[in-house]
């Protein structure tokens, strides 16, 4: 395995996938180590702490790139930052 490519396959996106694909890269990549069996096994608990954080920066993420889309944005103070405006919530009767 090139350890230089970047991983196409590890597309994690919730807590669970995040922490198997560690476990699983971490048998592959350290000789002798073997998965935690016990939930008070330190190597288990920083696995799921990592788990934790990446679950929460991947939920950040899906949200800023929702709030780029008109159809998705659910923050107006977003939309008027980008176009510097208050967005109509109907037809304009003014502008017709």
């Amino acid at each position: 395995m090139d350890y230089d490519k970047p991983n196409s396959k590890f597309l994690a996106k919730d807590f669970d996938t995040f922490k198997h694909k560690m476990i699983a890269t971490i048998s592959e990549r350290v000789l002798g180590w073997m998965a935690p069996t016990s939930e008070a096994d330190l190597d288990l608990a920083l696995i799921e702490l990592a788990s934790a954080i990446a679950d929460e920066l991947s939920d950040y993420q899906d949200r800023v790139v929702n709030e780029l889309y008109l159809s998705t944005a659910r923050k107006q103070l977003f939309l008027i930052s980008i176009f510097g405006k208050r967005c109509s919530q109907g037809y304009d009767q003014d502008h017709h």
